[in-house]
């Protein structure tokens, strides 16, 4: 019953909202969705593994 309550629940976004993802960074989140695989091979050729391994190093001494 949570999608139930969770459709109860839901506000509409204020006209005022705004979204703060740039536009490219948006259109390559709806095409994950679309096609996960290609995405992700996508990711996989742009270096995608590094770039990770490199944030979590810089994460791992923060609380």
């Amino acid at each position: 019953m949570q999608g139930l309550n969770a459709r109860r629940n839901y506000k509409p976004r204020s006209p005022r909202s705004t979204d703060v993802a740039p536009l490219s960074l948006r259109l390559i989140g709806m095409l994950g969705g679309l096609t996960p695989t290609l995405t992700a091979a996508i990711q996989r050729g742009l270096g995608a593994e590094q770039i990770a391994r490199q944030l979590a190093e810089g994460q791992r001494y923060k609380n």
